[in-house]
């Protein structure tokens, strides 16, 4: 027993020798950046790292003589994640959280040497890739010695974008959308919209949805394009659509993704009978020969061929629309100089993969990114493997259901993903008393640089939006932010609303991005990510470049095969007959 104890604390001893020599090593490191250009001071720091190298030495025989890997020695999450030097925003919460009674566990247990230290610049994932949770040296116990298990009650959150069937392609098109608009400095926006649901089974047949229609995020991607934005749509499937959406305002359709009704039709097409200005246009039309209809067909010879009046045909009315036809322009140039990309998500797992997709697509972008996050995310869902695998018989009775929080990722944007990115959220709540406490919670939990607030009921009214004085110095504190109001007038379409307020984010944006610029080695950063989204351009091209070679031969293999069993059949055939 008193051999035991005696190992114990050899294997105690030895960790924290361990520990001290990675925090000499780390103040050499930064003496080192600090005296850089005095070759004496850099004579005594370079005798400073061999002495800690020879420290290091002997504590690696130590750990070694005890089994000790270099896995099973701590490190904490904040000093592998460096924080943006002008932005000041709470710490992020531990994902491990302790239960009572239970002995704490480090917040991260990570693989990483004193000389990754220096130049590691891709934030680590706490129990990244590690199925087995150890404990650390100062954790163990008699019986830890002789039998060391898996943490098995410890909470880890899931992996979504590993569950998502179509990542691969998502990310390909992702990486040629932002090697495409990136390498030129164009700004790029990624806006969510519509309303996530919570599956019941995995066999899904019942789900919890939300009212969302996705029409403000579907108005935030026309105005972003509209004012040179490159923009990435998450899109909640069968949600309102970018320049479709203005096809249901006409019609006169109570939400935007609502389909079409019985009286909606008689606005879409020019219906006899049920329209008297549109018959009386028609019938002076067709009964008068000196009138002619646009859309009337040319014959052979020259003369029109008048429209009979049983031929369907769209209403005037949307024909000659001058509204519908300028949104048609806009998409048209949208699309030409291939500026949207939309991916479409359903299911809250398949928003925060393809979330995490794009944030971490856009890393390199820096400023030039703007996340404008309209979802309507679910707080609630049932995990993977919690749910029924077939349909919930109603036979059962009574139906009780156990709701586990949906994982808040927001912060993950800023934190891991995209730390220099813009991040734009929204708060909706019932009450205004409580409307700018907590916008204030979004801005202290998840670093957002402004928040949208709104009221339920008169959301399509007025908003309210939370922003800092200036960009130069963001921080958490956020006294001394206006919370301004915007409204629109009674006789206004929505859009005068929602154009008021990207115009209001985009201003915000770019005064971000010239703040961004001005920093401490700002040019050397810039330049940095420029010839990283350089690189990823090239790499984007080589991939479309052998994707169309492979195409190709393919094709030509395919074609030669069919030739060769053509060939094959014709010879045995011939051999059949001249038998």
């Amino acid at each position: 027993m008193a051999h035991q104890f005696h190992l114990l604390s050899l294997r105690t001893r030895a960790v924290d020798t361990w520990q001290k020599d990675r925090q000499r090593q780390k103040e050499s490191a930064e003496n080192l950046q600090n005296y850089r250009g005095d070759v004496v001071e850099e004579n005594k720091l370079e005798a400073l790292k061999e002495e800690n190298r020879k420290k290091r030495i002997e504590a690696e025989e130590i750990l070694h003589a005890f089994q000790l890997t270099e896995e099973e020695v701590p490190i904490t999450k904040t000093s592998l994640f460096p924080q943006k030097p002008t932005t000041d925003y709470s710490e992020p919460v531990n994902r491990l959280t302790p239960k009572k009674g239970t002995v704490e566990i480090a917040p991260g247990v990570v693989s990483a040497r004193a000389s990754e230290l220096e130049t590691r610049q891709t934030p680590v994932k706490p129990f990244a890739d590690q199925p087995v949770l150890r404990k650390t040296p100062h954790m163990f116990t008699e019986k830890d010695m002789e039998d060391e298990t898996p943490c098995s009650n410890v909470p880890v959150e899931p992996d979504f974008v590993h569950l998502l069937p179509d990542r691969i392609e998502v990310q390909q098109a992702l990486d040629e959308f932002v090697a495409q608009h990136a390498v030129h400095h164009r700004p790029l926006a990624v806006v969510t919209s519509g309303g996530t649901v919570a599956d019941l089974e995995l066999n899904s047949v019942r789900c919890l949805d939300n009212f969302s229609t996705g029409l403000r995020g579907a108005i935030a991607v026309e105005d972003f394009l509209k004012r040179g934005y490159a923009v990435v749509h998450l899109q909640r499937t069968g949600s309102a659509a970018p320049y479709a959406r203005v096809l249901s305002q006409y019609l006169g359709l109570p939400a935007a993704n609502q389909s079409l009704s019985v009286e909606s039709l008689g606005k879409l097409f020019a219906i006899r009978g049920e329209d008297e200005d549109e018959d009386m246009v028609q019938s002076v039309l067709h009964g008068d020969p000196w009138l002619s209809e646009p859309a009337d067909e040319v014959t052979s010879n020259g003369r029109k061929k008048q429209q009979q009046p049983d031929e369907l045909s769209l209403h005037r009315g949307l024909i000659f629309s001058s509204h519908i036809q300028r949104m048609l322009r806009e998409r048209s140039c949208a699309l030409s100089e291939g500026r949207l990309l939309t991916i479409n998500f359903r299911s809250v797992e398949d928003y925060l993969g393809k979330l995490e997709l794009c944030a971490t697509t856009l890393r390199d972008c820096n400023s030039l990114a703007l996340f404008f996050l309209a979802a309507a995310v679910s707080d609630f869902y049932i995990p993977y493997e919690e749910r029924s695998e077939h349909k919930l018989q109603s036979a059962d009775g009574a139906l009780v259901l156990r709701l586990s929080p949906v994982p808040k990722r927001m912060g993950s944007i800023r934190q891991e993903w995209a730390p220099n990115s813009f991040v734009v959220s929204f708060k909706l709540e019932t009450d205004h008393a409580l409307l700018r406490q907590k916008a204030e919670c979004a801005v202290a939990k998840y670093g957002c640089h402004m928040v949208i607030g709104n009221i339920l009921r008169t959301r399509h009214e007025k908003v309210s939006i939370l922003k800092p004085p200036n960009f130069k110095h963001v921080t958490n504190n956020t006294h001394d932010w206006s919370f301004e109001e915007i409204s629109r007038p009674a006789s206004a379409q929505v859009d005068t609303l929602e154009s008021a307020i990207i115009d209001s984010v985009v201003q915000a944006h770019f005064e971000y991005i010239s703040w961004d610029f001005k920093m401490e080695n700002g040019v050397s950063i810039a330049r940095r990510s420029h010839e990283l989204l350089q690189e990823k351009k090239r790499q984007a091209q080589r991939n479309a470049f052998w994707k169309r070679i492979k195409g190709i031969g393919l094709e030509v293999a395919g074609g030669i095969l069919a030739v060769a069993i053509s060939y094959s059949i014709n010879v045995a055939l011939q051999r059949r007959l001249y038998r």
